[in-house]
């Protein structure tokens, strides 16, 4: 049965992702000790198990789940992650999670067939029960090998990966109590799971693992607390509890993937006597309703066979009721005997045509047809109505199935409203729509601003409950007849159609966004999260659903890069700036390649010697025709990508260089340089190794580097950026804020960031008025031990100003434009020389 075989494949790719969890584990860890260069005589003695032996078991079971899948690239891909010569610990990672991503991809595919063949029989959600509870013994499984995993990384590791590593055992907790929770809503008592869970509860030896797991979390949080190390490597002090806590966890590992097994028994076991149960109900009934015909027939001629001749147009008339040819109540004359099976004939007839209509009813699927609550005469039509009933009854709750498993299909399962396949498919309706009826419609896309804040500060409940208000707020905002729908993440979009003109869609555009924007209340505290809106108008030539969601997301994009919290059109002069930027980064990765990219570099200043304190290295692309490129016109589309990453990189190497340039030609003592950082540079996990790489190459003094950033770059995350800028410090690289008192970063924030220098943006320097918020702030960032850079400095009046106010350094083309390295004025005199004259 198709059933059966949906179940056995899904069983199998559930038990061969647990097995091929457990073989990344024992070969990370024979690599791990080779690199540390343990022999694994003494790994076994010290823990009582060889690592490289049970990696050979865990492989072993890996061929044998693998063998009962009939799919030859399955073996290609194992063949393919157990490279031997690979000695990169994190490649090999990532090549054993790529394949478990492909294998659970599959996984979750099996299940969603499942659903929809169980849905079509009678009971399939018994199999959909036993079905859930195999996923969640195979997370109990994953989590405790990835619980397995992270211990003893956290115990051989340093203080920071230790920190990482507990972070993943509190995580993994959550999902491993989650799941036997689930497991204990669904299990069937008597089943082999409720047998195994008793294993599980019962174990010494998983609480012996769970306690130990609990213990490290609370050492490493302590040692944390008092920023030390202590604890976080003694390993050789405890070397019997390793041991046993590595038999426990080891113990525990097999003891929840009999879990799993067990839980594959119990699917297949339901998914047997789900479709044994169908089938006997089907033929049952076939020969239930064959018996009832053949007795009907035979019971009409058995009254007519002795009576003769004159029965005759009696038997014909049965004959054609066999055939399915009805007469309508036919008058017989002749003795009683006839006269009684006439009627009795004309009663099975008028049965038959009855059970006709209703059947013909029941297979249209209409279901509140009147035909389906008539009763025929008679105990056999009784008996025939209360068959009918009950059909109907299970086609309805199956009907009822289908429709809930098609809504869970096409709806967001937090806030219910469409996903993005039904947003498509509804739009995709729409435009059809409005073609016919001459009309347009707004496809208007909405991007919430500040939710990731919400998230860290208050957690994902927080974050699912701004998600919940904000598409109840949408669906209250919105017209009669407009379509609202999540995307994904914090993505909403809202069909309006008809719209009669762009003003209508801007106006509703508008009111969704003071909607969202109001007070949320989280208990006791209160947040507000902002939106970015998009809206894209659907005309002759812009009329696809992919393309009208594409530019609506292009307008969000403006919206946030203008500012966030409004409103943006999509319209030709912003589709054609995305075909000029698609253009220009073919262009700048050649720039990149072919060396047409330059340093300049602007002088800073202090405002009493005027002796020249430092740099500012400013990138500038000359085409090979020598024509000029401005950074406002390739920077902020850099910044959409990756690119910028790249471009941060070479100007750090080539700043180091040129360092390095002049310590060599005898430029006496050197000047520290400003570098400015993308925010999206110092998202990157290795943004630190990407500065201090370049200057261990070129033997630079980290003290000669300073890290510009804006303030949107450390809103967007304050206590990773902060994490990351401290280690520079640590390492001597001073940090800067650049544009200050552009953004929203207030000053009480100055207090927890690690910051050496506040650069006043220009539009300060330039406004007399804003004297008095000058001096608070250069008072302010004095107080909290950080110097002020003022710039834009163009005149004699804003450097005497500016220098008045307590600015510490002044930059601007007072004292000087951007220039190439070689020249570059060193010595106080000389560029005291120049702004003189």
């Amino acid at each position: 049965m198709l059933v059966d075989g949906e179940t056995r494949e899904l069983v199998r790719y559930t038990a061969l992702q647990a097995s091929l969890l457990e073989e990344r584990n024992w070969r990370l860890a024979v690599l791990g000790v080779e690199e540390i260069g343990i022999r694994p005589t003494v790994v076994a003695s010290l823990i009582g198990v060889d690592p490289a032996a049970e990696w050979e078991l865990a492989a072993g079971r890996v061929d044998a789940v693998a063998a009962e899948i009939d799919d030859p690239q399955l073996f290609v891909s194992l063949e393919n992650v157990r490279v031997q010569d690979e000695t990169d610990l994190r490649e090999l990672g990532g090549r054993y999670e790529e394949l478990g991503v492909d294998l659970s991809e599959r996984s979750d595919q099996l299940f969603d067939e499942l659903r929809a063949v169980a849905g079509d029989l009678p009971n399939g959600a018994a199999l959909l029960r036993t079905a859930r509870v195999l996923e969640a013994a195979a997370a109990t499984r994953t989590s405790t090998a990835i619980q397995l995993s992270s211990y003893f990384s956290a115990r051989f590791s340093g203080p920071d990966t230790a920190r990482d590593e507990a972070t993943v055992l509190v995580q993994q907790q959550v999902v491993y109590d989650g799941a036997i929770k689930q497991i204990n809503r669904s299990v069937r008592p008597n089943s082999n799971v409720a047998a195994q869970m008793l294993v599980v509860e019962q174990s010494a030896e998983i609480a012996r693992f769970e306690e130990g797991v609990a213990q490290l979390i609370v050492d490493i949080q302590a040692s944390a607390a008092v920023g030390t190390a202590e604890g976080f490597a003694n390993i050789a002090g405890d070397l019997d509890g390793v041991a046993r806590q590595f038999e426990a966890g080891k113990v525990s590992s097999g003891v929840h993937l009999d879990l799993v097994t067990a839980a594959g028994t119990d699917v297949i076991v339901s998914s047997q006597m789900l479709t044994s149960r169908a089938n006997d109900a089907t033929r049952q009934a076939t020969a239930t309703i064959a018996v009832l015909s053949v007795l009907s027939v035979a019971f009409a001629i058995a009254l007519t066979r002795f009576i003769g001749q004159p029965l005759y147009r009696l038997s014909e008339t049965a004959s054609l009721l066999r055939d399915g040819v009805h007469r309508d109540n036919e008058v017989f004359s002749g003795p009683s005997e006839i006269r009684e099976a006439a009627s009795a004939l004309n009663e099975a007839s008028s049965h038959l045509r009855l059970a006709e209509r209703q059947a013909n009813a029941l297979a249209r699927g209409d279901l509140d047809a009147a035909v389906l609550a008539e009763t025929a005469r008679g105990d056999l039509g009784v008996s025939l109505q209360a068959a009918v009933q009950t059909l109907a009854a299970s086609l309805a709750e199956r009907e009822e199935f289908r429709r809930r498993l098609a809504h869970e299909a096409s709806h967001d399962g937090l806030t219910h409203l469409p996903n993005r396949k039904a947003c498509l498919a509804q739009l995709e309706a729409g435009l059809v729509r409005t073609d016919q009826r001459r009309s347009t419609l707004a496809v208007i896309f909405i991007d919430l601003d500040g939710f990731k804040i919400v998230n860290d500060q208050f957690g994902h409940p927080a974050g699912d409950l701004v998600l919940e208000t904000t598409s109840a707020r949408l669906l209250a905002g919105v017209r009669e007849g407009d379509h609202v729908g999540r995307l994904g993440g914090d993505e909403f979009v809202v069909i309006a159609e008809p719209v009669a003109s762009l003003d209508e869609a801007e106006r509703l555009a508008a009111r969704l966004l003071e909607a969202i924007g109001e007070p949320i209340s989280l208990g006791k505290a209160t947040v507000r999260v902002g939106a970015s809106i998009g809206i894209a108008m659907a005309d002759e030539s812009h009329a696809e659903a992919d393309a009208l969601l594409r530019d609506a997301d292009l307008a969000v994009y403006r919206a946030k890069s203008n500012g966030r919290n409004q409103v943006v059109v999509c319209d030709e002069e912003l589709r054609s700036l995305v075909v000029h930027q698609n253009e220009l980064e073919v262009e700048l990765r050649l720039a990149i390649e072919n060396d047409e990219l330059t340093l300049f570099y602007q002088p800073i200043v202090d405002p009493n010697s005027g002796a020249l304190v430092g740099l500012e290295a400013l990138i500038r692309w000359f085409r090979p025709d020598g024509t000029l490129v401005s950074p406002d016109a390739f920077i902020p589309f850099a910044e959409r990508s990756d690119l910028i990453v790249e471009i941060d990189c070479w100007v750090v190497a080539r700043v180091a260089r040129q360092l390095d340039a002049w310590r060599r030609g005898g430029a006496g003592a050197l000047l520290p340089v400003s570098i400015n950082i993308s925010g999206r540079h110092l998202s990157v996990d290795d943004f630190v190794v990407d500065v201090m790489s370049p200057l261990e190459q070129y033997g630079v003094d980290p003290t000669l580097i300073i890290i510009e950033v804006t303030e949107r770059a450390l809103l967007d995350d304050l206590g990773g950026a902060a994490t990351k800028l401290q280690t520079l410090r640590d390492n001597g690289v001073r940090i800067a804020i650049d544009d200050f008192g552009t953004g929203y970063t207030s000053l009480a924030h100055l207090r927890t960031l690690p910051i050496d220098i506040l650069k006043l943006d220009q539009s300060f320097t330039r406004d007399d008025s804003t004297q008095s918020l000058v001096k608070l702030i250069i008072d302010t960032g004095h107080l909290l031990g950080v110097s002020i850079t003022s710039e834009g400095i163009e005149t004699a009046d804003q450097a005497r100003a500016l220098s008045e106010l307590g600015s510490d350094d002044l930059q601007g083309y007072y004292y000087g434009r951007p220039s190439p390295p070689e020249d570059v004025v060193f010595g106080a005199n000389e560029l005291a020389d120049e702004v003189s004259s």
